[in-house]
């Protein structure tokens, strides 16, 4: 049965930090080399590199006050703790490590008011844990 994506919840440190809007989450990549030697028999032949990597990310977010240590982090270069906690019963979480690498706030319109948010952009580090 299908779970609802609805009440994604970005932590910072394990406090949550932001209200997510939308998400496209980070793809976990194993990179391959290429192997191809003479005994290949005209095919080119790869080999995983053994070395992973979380993709860069974007969240879009409502803005709230705490949503400004996500600038500050950005400013000062900070590797932070990230979770990305699911609605799933039981709990599933994803925590990571990133460095914010943009920020930016979304159009502001006296015309046409609407929810202050930002995109945030997140650039992984190390591993990932999905538990």
């Amino acid at each position: 049965m299908a779970i609802s994506n609805y009440g994604v919840v970005l932590k910072r440190s394990g406090s949550a930090i932001a209200e997510v809007v939308s998400l496209d989450p980070p793809e976990i990549l194993h990179e391959t080399i290429e192997s191809t030697n003479h005994g290949s028999g005209g095919w080119k032949e790869r080999v995983p590199s053994k070395v992973k990597e979380i993709s860069e990310f974007t969240a879009k977010i409502n803005w709230t006050t705490s949503a400004s240590l996500l600038s500050a982090d950005l400013v000062a270069g900070t590797l932070s703790a990230y979770s990305l906690d699911f609605p799933t019963t039981p709990a599933t979480s994803w925590t990571f490590s990133s460095y914010i690498t943009a920020y930016k706030m979304e159009e502001i319109d006296a015309q046409s008011p609407e929810t202050l948010m930002a995109s945030v952009t997140f650039s992984p580090s190390g591993s990932a844990v999905l538990a």
